[in-house]
């Protein structure tokens, strides 16, 4: 053989062992890359069922739409009443406001048949 072909083809062998030394290193640590995200995506995810699980623990908790509606059944005729109520003051205003008027109208009359001025005396 001769040695110019012999130095040729090991220096295509060692070219062709170190390619494939860089594409083995390459998918290694690709596959590293990968094991790495899956392990992060794990965790967030075992993150994200154990708030799950504390939110339907705090729900179990919550009113349901038939307490809501029952709330809201006690709720209503307590607000007609107020309404009720609200209407009496109403009235009852007026009539204070009459009574008043009526009353300063007599303390005037008394105070003028007396000759009595409020600024000086009599």
């Amino acid at each position: 053989m001769n040695p110019d072909v012999l130095k040729g083809a090991l220096e295509a062998a060692q070219l062709a062992i170190t390619l494939a030394g860089w594409l083995v290193a390459w998918y290694v640590a690709r596959s590293r890359a990968t094991r790495a995200s899956i392990a992060e995506l794990d965790k967030r995810l075992d993150d994200t069922a154990e708030r799950i699980v504390r939110v339907e623990k705090d729900l179990e908790h919550a009113p349901t739409r038939e307490d809501i509606a029952a709330l809201y059944d006690t709720i209503k005729p307590i607000d007609r009443q107020l309404a009720g109520l609200a209407a009496s003051v109403g009235a009852m205003q007026g009539t204070l406001e009459s009574v008043g008027r009526g009353v300063q109208m007599v303390q005037d009359y008394l105070l003028n048949r007396s000759g009595f001025d409020l600024k000086g005396g009599r």
